[in-house]
């Protein structure tokens, strides 16, 4: 029996940024199975554990050889074991030997393709873990992927900081590698507080119990189990709560390998500036938690995180006063600036002077473009009423003002929220005030949509017009850039189109960007990139769909209508996805694709053509399907225009015993050319009537 061992690796870094420590502990257990099955490693309890100065994997059992299979390698079919004569031919002696066999070792088995074919077995022998573990953990380490990585000596070895340190142990024994110019050993790196201090690990089991002795929690769960307590005793006892942001938590959990919180508190006067502004200081400047009370009000108290134990809190809390006092002054200076003039006037002022992009003019005169696509989507939109139009126009008009203020410039987080701010300080309706505050929601996959539908058509109109100009002038995203963030864009557009059931089409939508005059484009510039912007947003809108769970033959089959009308699109979707439920559809589609298929091989003509055209009469089952088809189409126009989809696809599949009739009893390609015609033009009707709801033909069916 072959035993197993804990094992542990340690890469000791230069301070990581909080995302890059992140991105290393979701690949490093990943990459590690992978390398471990590969190499039959049988493994169990594998964690990556780490702060931002250390990244450690740690496998609660690892075994000390790999494991001896059994393997089938498969070759030539087994017909090509002997030629004609009796002798091995030449294919089954040539795979005999490629494996090291005399070919009279080879077997006759049936292949992974359910064939017979020639097999050679072979025994692959167990390895020491400790040969294996040192050929591949340089592949693990330089496998890891980082947003930026550096090289920092003649090594050559990449990775996000510089590695000062490498452990690696299974069981008691080292397990020697070299990597980055290093070597490893049983050197543990100590906590990062003042002079560093490595100490030697005995055993790989011991590893998080001798970094927690050391005041170093290792383990990412427990660490944020610490730092959320240590946040709260510092204020439960007065009542408040911290303001634990889910951002700003993951971030500070790989600032600190041993968080504790330290109570801080600033002047009560500065809490009348805008709380948005209070937070973001306190939040984005600091990297500190605000303090609520038990109503949700801002108190004049902030949580700062420190790395170690409480010695010499009283310095740490006053360092981080001063520095906050000093960035309060300059937020209160800032705002009361910005607050001698409107934010209209500022606008109107600063904006013409503000680049935008160098083909595409100044950001006045992307509001410009914003401005009139609003309207065009308040007067387009297929909705009962569009309230407080003159709203959607001026959250449009203001949505970009707030760019030129002197608070912004200096805190361009609150992008949004400080031009609401100044909204209603210059009187605007709360309508407005509210939609500028969100006229750049969505801002991420998850994160909300605008609340009222004036700030959502508005926040719409921004979206279209960024990704339609931006592939206007080149700005296509690719695999590795997209500098204007035109994916986030389409998918924040899309997302409001249907969750907010703003039913437009987006193909006219697009193209009214460039009948602007600003955009100088006019009909030849969006014939000429309307196609790539509904295929780019179409790209978007299948992955939104597919993850939704809707298959990808249903996405496929309700594009031709879904490209320009999302939202119709989804009904559409939604209306397939039951109808497959639907005894005969299955039945249907088949016919379907046989007539499509028919069609497309034939080359025939439109299907109104000679329908009941020719000399000769029609036989029954032609009749019948013709008639059919004639109140197939009275049937379906007013379940379009309603939106009835399903409704749609049950009359569709009602169709079935008509032409499965017409099929068993007519043969289409008949040798007189008028019968052939006018049948292929009846099967063309059909097509085309099923089109208007779906492509059926996309649809896939089971063998």
């Amino acid at each position: 029996m072959i035993r197993s061992k804990p094992f542990l690796l340690e890469i000791a870094v230069e301070p990581l940024p909080p995302s890059a420590a992140q991105a290393a502990l979701e690949q490093i257990p990943k990459l590690a199975a992978e390398l471990f099955k590969r190499e039959r490693l049988d493994y169990s309890g594998i964690a990556a554990l780490g702060t931002h100065r250390r990244l450690a994997l740690f496998a609660a059992s690892l075994p000390e050889r790999s494991e001896t299979v059994e393997k089938w390698e498969f070759g030539p079919p087994a017909s090509r074991l002997k030629d004609g004569a009796g002798a091995y031919s030449a294919a089954a002696s040539g795979f005999a030997a490629k494996w090291g066999l005399k070919p009279e070792l080879l077997q006759v088995r049936i292949s992974p393709k359910g064939e017979e074919a020639l097999a050679a077995r072979r025994i692959l022998e167990g390895e020491s873990a400790h040969k294996i573990l040192a050929r591949i953990l340089p592949e693990l380490l330089g496998a890891l992927r980082f947003d930026k990585s550096m090289r920092w000596d003649g090594a050559g070895a990449r990775f996000s900081r510089p590695v000062r340190g490498l452990a690696a142990l299974h069981g008691k024994a080292v397990v020697p590698f070299a990597f980055a110019g290093l070597r490893s050993g049983r050197k543990i790196a100590g906590p990062w507080r003042g002079v560093s201090k490595s100490f030697s690990l005995p055993d790989a089991a011991a590893y998080v119990q001798a970094l927690k002795t050391r005041l170093v929690i290792v383990d990412p769960a427990e660490r944020r189990e610490a730092l959320e307590k240590a946040l709260h005793v510092k204020v439960i006892p007065l009542g408040f709560e911290p303001t634990a942001d889910e951002t700003l938590l993951e971030e500070t959990l790989f600032t600190a390998e041993h968080p504790s919180a330290v109570l801080g508190g600033f002047k009560e006067d500065y809490l009348r500036l805008p709380e948005e502004l209070l937070v973001v200081v306190i939040e984005t400047q600091m990297k500190c938690f605000p303090v609520r009370d038990a109503g949700g009000k801002l108190r004049p108290l902030f949580l700062a995180v420190r790395d170690g134990s409480s010695e010499g809190d009283k310095a740490v809390r006053e360092g981080f006063e001063h520095v906050l006092e000093a960035r309060l002054k300059d937020a209160v200076f800032f705002f009361e600036r910005d607050k001698k003039t409107t934010l209209e006037s500022k606008g109107a002022a600063f904006l013409p002077g503000l680049a935008y992009h160098k083909d595409l003019g100044t950001v006045a005169a992307k509001r410009e473009r914003v401005r009139s696509l609003a309207s065009w989507l308040c007067e387009h939109a297929a909705l009962a009423s569009v309230p407080e139009r003159a709203a959607v126009v001026r959250i449009a008009t203001l949505g970009y003002a707030d760019l030129v203020t002197e608070l912004v410039r200096e805190f361009p987080e609150l992008q949004g929220r400080m031009g609401a701010a100044y909204a209603r300080h210059d009187g605007e309706t709360e309508s407005v005030c509210r939609g500028v505050a969100e006229f750049y929601w969505p801002t991420g996959a998850g994160s909300p949509l605008p609340s009222s539908l004036e700030a959502s058509i508005a926040s719409l109109a921004d979206k279209i017009e960024t990704v339609a100009c931006g592939f206007s002038v080149g700005l296509n995203p690719t695999a590795s850039a997209d500098p204007f963030g035109l994916r986030r864009k389409a998918i924040g557009a899309l997302r409001i189109i249907l969750e907010k059931g703003i039913d437009i089409d987006l193909r006219e939508a697009v193209r009214s960007v460039f009948r602007t005059e600003e955009s100088r484009q006019g009909e030849a510039g969006a014939d000429r990139h309307v196609p790539a912007i509904l295929e780019f947003f179409w790209g978007r809108l299948d992955s939104l769909w597919q993850e939704k769970g809707f298959l990808i033959d249903e996405i496929r089959a309700v594009k031709p209508h879904a490209l320009s009308r999302p939202l119709a699109g989804l009904k559409r979707l939604e209306a397939l996805h039951e109808a497959r439920r639907l005894p005969d559809f299955e039945a249907i589609a088949v016919s379907f694709k046989r007539a499509a298929n028919i069609i497309r091989q034939s080359g025939a003509p439109d299907g109104n053509a000679l329908a009941g055209g020719g000399s000769s009469p029609m036989e029954k089952a032609e009749e019948a399907l013709s008639r059919e088809l004639d109140l197939l189409r009275s049937d379906l126009a007013p379940r379009l225009s309603g939106g009835r989809y399903g409704e749609a696809f049950s009359r569709l599949v009602a169709v079935r015993p008509a032409l499965d009739r017409f099929f068993d009893e007519v043969l289409v390609m008949a040798e007189d050319p008028l019968r052939r015609e006018r049948r292929l033009a009846l099967l063309r009707r059909l097509v085309d009537l099923f089109g208007s709801v779906a492509d059926i033909a996309e649809i896939q069916v089971a063998k």
